[in-house]
């Protein structure tokens, strides 16, 4: 690579080179981005004639050959040479070096430990098509503002008296530092004028170009100032005026030059420091430098500049140009400690770096490209403020302080303010008395006044005694303003700009006070006529016991316009709100000179000016008198009206008005003032239609349920505007909580002119409802493992929530505002054919906090008709829920039918499944049977439980859950003569014989047994005798459910079942008994 070629190299990749690699004639190597960059040369690597690797610490360089660097390079990172390592001519590698034999000549050096730290450098080589953020550029003379050209950074055309400047953005300290700035240079296309500069300036000060032409926006002329803030500047010179103009000492006009001029402010200083021709001292008619520093007409032809500031000893700053025009860097001005400078102001805190551009009469084209800056120690300037704003009346008078409004600004518009803390260092200077007023925001030092403060705006008060002009602004700030940005003012009602920012006080006019006050409220102001009095240069009274016409007319301040004829009013007149067409009063001053302007006052909101002015006839023709006031009409309040869902008894009756999450439209507007008591402001008082607030906080606050729970808004916040006469803002809302709410809107403290607007809230709105219904878990527990009897309570298990539309709990959702209900829906086999009919309600759900937990009994029963069916083999139960509020709140992820065969999916499903295993369902009774045994035995007698299929019963094997008792007469002996105690557990067959009876399958049984496989036994002892013992289960009698406390089995009935006999050494007996015998299974 030769002739000045670029390889850009991508930090974190991979790059081979095959064969040699040789650098010649200013070529570059330049590493982009952070990262571990690998670089294999599989060859012989070398660097000559002022060619450099700008590399970093995770640069890594493998090479096969000898690697071999020349020419004054830095470079980072780590070096592998398979062949020898050779640094000539001040080469400094910061890392580490590997090679066969290493020779560092020249003062080269490698530094292994880093007690020279390396400079952290920020390049660009405006490829891009517009410029990056790290810069900002403006112009003060010309219509050209820097921009990039062509792949440069331009900074003038080939134009006549343009001054524009490029500023980067970060902040050098200016001790213990070591910065270097390089770049290329073009100056071309025109006759030879003027040149550019490198400006390192105050931090603390707001960079502004200086005078065009000679000064190469950094000197001053007679009337321009000199670049703001500036301490150094180095000027490349092509029409030679930089050496004999724009400072306080000159040297006459030397071309073709570079010089290095110092501090200044305004129009002195700049001093001339150092330059070429030995200082100037040379060449007062010819070329200072050879080549010279344009081209002529030949647009490629750059040179490239290195300036250094070296400032790590302290109470120095050591400052070195130098320059490459093909051949390695020659030095121009050789180090110097500018710090030590005739004239030279203190080193700042901070140094920022611009570049400035500048043509006069004689013209070139100007740009740069691939510039690098390097440095020990920088930081990024942070947050800036875009520039700041003052207000005033245009009236200002001599025996009066003007109180202005300051703002700092966040935007160009000034849309948004810097509302966090700053300082602004305040012009004009203090002379004599004259100057800004200290209070507790501003205080000085020396002449120079500073003002802190916070929220974006505050209130200065100036002096100045002279009938004279005062021109106001910021010549910096903490936090920095943004470089070359313009303080603008507004005076009275006019436009902002520049020029306003003089004020011109006069020495008689008007002074009144309108205070700050509530919109429509009115106020007694006293106006008093005064003029200065030549002795004192206070106020006294004029127009003393007359009656003079004043006018009067208002300006729109903040906002600036009023588009619904809002106007002030004096003594119920409306005040003209232009100067054009004044409202005119005449008016007796008493003498002390003052008038009082009845009831004062301005329906709207905003900030305003009241303007008065006399104009003298007869004696007094051509008498001005003037006078203003800035005063804040603020609403009283907020009026909030729900479009709809407003409910006056704000409880559980109210209607529903919303699921939660769902929107509702809000209405706020600003109001005015009615009366000192007033308790409604939504009833009878006047919009304030210019109200504008931004960042309002909107909640709510809970009516109903108490104690409950506060709702979480959708819209936080909302920025009122004035769109309409109404002042109407429509704010879409929704609440995440179940119940009734006032809508809040809380503005910001201290956010309107620094008045706190109080809080609002609407009536009560509501009622909110769920979103939908989720079912948490849920189990059917059927009466006996996995069946349960037709009319048999079994139990259902089931949690359930309440939910809003983030799916959480509403917890609000108990009491009476919790009317959801549970039933259950099923089918068998998922057959389509409903059974819901057939299951018993279930208990009201014990809502708590949003949450239901039931466990509670229900039952599937047997026909309407009573007749026998089933059995369900395979019932499953979906969990259907009945909100009470209009079917609006539904089960959530319903995923059941009962009506639908097979699976259901979407809007088809109504239901959630409860449990995946389905329930068994029988239809089933109790036979009692009748068993015969010889007298001298006992004998068992089995109660069988039976299920009916097809017409016919069948054993229920599976049943050992069904209890059977012979207590509380659970089972009649109905033979009159037979009589069982159920205390001893004996049978009395007759006066004299008892044998015992038991349930159980081993004699003697116990008083209650549990059913194994679908039987019970009843163990009759031997009577010794023939004997009929004939028994009926009496069903009602029974033990209770397990389930369900009170419920009998009579699930069991079955009229021709429930009676059963023992005998005892008799015969066959009668046919009945042997039927009965004979169906039994």
């Amino acid at each position: 690579m030769q002739n000045s070629g670029v390889m850009t190299l991508t930090a974190g990749k991979t790059y081979i080179i095959e064969g040699d690699l040789n650098l010649n004639g200013g070529s570059l190597i330049k590493l982009v981005g952070t990262g571990t960059t690998s670089f294999y040369v599989k060859g012989n690597m070398s660097a000559h004639n002022d060619s450099q690797l700008q590399t970093g610490s995770g640069f890594k360089a493998y090479v096969v050959g000898s690697m071999t660097l020349t020419g004054s390079d830095q470079l980072a990172g780590t070096f592998y040479a398979e062949g020898d390592a050779t640094f000539e001519n001040q080469v400094v590698l910061r890392g580490q070096l590997s090679a066969r034999n290493v020779n560092l000549k020249g003062n080269s050096k490698v530094i292994y430990d880093g007690g020279e730290p390396l400079l952290a450098c920020f390049s660009d080589d405006f490829s891009a098509s517009t410029l990056s953020n790290n810069w900002v550029v403006a112009r003060s003379s010309g219509n050209f503002t820097p921009a990039i050209v062509n792949g440069r950074l331009g900074m003038t055309q080939a134009s006549t008296r343009q001054s524009t400047s490029a500023t980067y953005q970060r902040l050098f300290p200016a001790a213990n530092n070591l910065v270097t700035i390089e770049f290329d240079q073009y100056a071309h296309g025109g006759n030879g004028a003027d040149g550019m500069a490198v400006v390192l300036s105050d931090a603390r000060v707001t960079p502004q170009p200086g005078a065009f032409g000679g000064p190469l926006g950094y000197g001053f002329k007679p009337g321009v100032n000199g670049f703001a803030g500036g301490w150094l500047g180095v000027g490349i010179d092509e029409y030679g005026n930089f050496s004999g103009e724009g400072g306080a000492t000159n040297k006459g006009r030397r071309k073709q030059s570079v010089v290095v001029r110092g501090s200044g402010s305004g129009t002195s200083g700049y001093n001339y420091l150092k330059g070429t021709c030995k200082d100037g001292a040379d060449n007062a008619n010819g070329n200072c430098l050879s080549p010279t520093v344009d081209s002529g007409s030949d647009s490629n032809r750059p040179h490239r500049y290195r300036l250094t500031i070296d400032s790590r000893i302290g109470g120095q700053s050591l400052v070195k140009v130098e320059r490459n025009t093909g051949g390695g860097y020659s030095t121009l001005i050789d180090s110097f400690n500018a710090a030590a400078q005739s004239g030279q102001a203190a080193i700042p805190e901070n140094l920022m770096l611009s570049l400035t551009g500048s043509t006069g009469d004689a013209t070139n084209a100007h740009q740069i490209d691939n510039v690098r800056i390097c440095a020990l120690n920088s930081n990024p300037v942070g947050t800036q403020i875009d520039h700041f704003e003052f207000d005033h009346s245009g009236q200002a008078l001599t025996c009066n302080p003007e109180t202005l409004i300051i703002r700092a600004c966040a935007n160009a518009s000034c849309s948004q303010l810097f509302t966090d803390p700053v300082s602004a260092t305040l012009t004009p200077l203090k002379n004599g008395s004259n100057g800004w007023i200290a209070d507790s925001q501003v205080s000085y030092s020396g002449n120079t006044a500073t003002v802190n403060f916070s929220g974006g705006t505050t209130t200065l008060q100036l002096r100045n005694n002279q009938a004279s002009a005062m021109r106001v602004g910021v010549s910096g700030s903490i936090p920095s303003t943004k470089p070359l940005s313009e303080t603008l003012c507004r005076a009275g009602s006019g436009a902002l700009s520049a020029a306003a920012c003089t004020l011109s006080f006069a020495d008689s006019g008007f002074l009144f006070n309108v205070l700050d006050t509530l919109a429509n409220k009115p106020q007694q102001v006293v106006m008093t006529a005064v003029r200065k009095d030549n002795t004192s240069q206070l106020c006294v009274p004029s127009f003393q016991k007359q009656t003079k016409r004043i006018t009067f007319w208002s300006d729109y301040n903040v906002p600036a316009t009023n588009l619904f004829g809002s106007q002030i009013r004096i003594d119920k007149t409306a005040i003209a709100t232009t100067a054009g067409a004044p409202t005119a009063m005449d008016l007796y001053f008493n003498e002390l000179g003052e008038t009082t302007l009845k009831d004062v006052s301005y329906p709207d909101a905003g900030q305003m000016r009241l303007n008065a002015r006399h104009d003298g006839s007869g004696d007094t023709a051509g008498l001005l008198m003037t006078g203003s006031d800035l005063f804040v009409s603020r609403p009283v309040g907020l009026c909030i009206t729900p479009a709809q869902g407003t409910c006056a008894t704000g409880d559980a009756s109210c209607p529903v008005f919303k699921k939660t999450g769902e929107a509702f439209q809000l209405n706020i507007k600003g109001v005015a003032w009615q009366a000192d008591d007033d308790k409604d402001l939504c009833s009878g008082n006047l919009a304030t239609p210019n109200f504008v607030l931004a960042n309002i906080a909107l909640g709510s606050e809970l009516v109903t349920p108490k104690p409950g729970n506060g709702a979480v808004v959708g819209t936080s916040r909302y920025d009122h505007s004035n769109q309409k006469d109404s002042n109407l803002n429509s704010v879409g809302q929704s609440v995440n909580e179940v119940g009734v709410f006032r809508m809040t809107a809380t503005p910001p403290a201290a956010g309107y002119f620094n008045y706190t607007i109080p809080p609002a809230a609407s009536v009560p709105v509501g009622r909110f409802i769920p979103v939908d219904f989720n079912l948490v878990s849920g189990n059917i527990v059927p009466a006996c493992d996995a069946f349960s009897y037709m009319g048999q309570p079994f139990l259902a298990e089931l949690n359930i929530q309440a939910r809003n539309q983030f799916g959480e709990t509403t917890q609000n959702y108990r009491g009476d505002f919790a009317k959801g209900d549970a039933y259950l829906s099923a089918a068998n086999n998922k057959d389509g054919v409903s059974l819901s009919a057939r299951l018993r309600s279930l208990g009201p759900l014990p809502w708590v906090a949003g949450e239901a937990d039931f466990n509670g009994p229900t039952e599937f029963v047997r026909r309407s008709d009573g007749q026998p069916d089933g059995p369900y083999r395979a019932l499953s139960f979906g969990l259907y829920m009945k909100d009470n509020d209009g079917e609006q709140t539904l089960i959530a992820n319903p995923d059941f039918n009962d009506g639908q065969p097979g699976s259901c999916s979407g809007a088809s499903c109504n239901a959630r499944l409860i449990d995946e295993v389905p329930m068994e369902a029988y239809f089933g009774r109790v036979q009692a049977g009748t068993r015969q045994g010889v007298a001298t035995a006992g004998l068992a007698v089995p109660l069988q439980l039976q299920y009916h299929e097809a017409g016919a019963w069948h054993a229920m094997n599976a049943d050992q859950c069904t209890r059977l008792s012979l207590q509380d007469g659970g089972i009649e002996f109905t033979d009159g003569s037979q009589s069982f105690d159920e205390g001893s557990g004996d049978l009395a067959l007759d006066g004299n014989t008892r044998i015992r009876l038991g349930l159980g399958p081993i004699a003697p049984g116990a008083m209650m047994a549990r059913a194994k496989d679908g039987v019970i036994s009843m163990q009759f002892a031997a009577p010794d005798r023939a004997v009929r013992i004939p028994f009926r289960i009496d069903l009602g009698k029974q033990p209770e459910s397990e389930q369900q406390l009170g419920r009998r089995p009579l699930w069991l009935s079955d009229p021709d079942s429930l009676d059963g006999m023992a005998i005892f050494g008799l015969g066959r007996g009668n046919d009945r008994i042997i039927y009965r015998r004979e169906v039994m299974p």
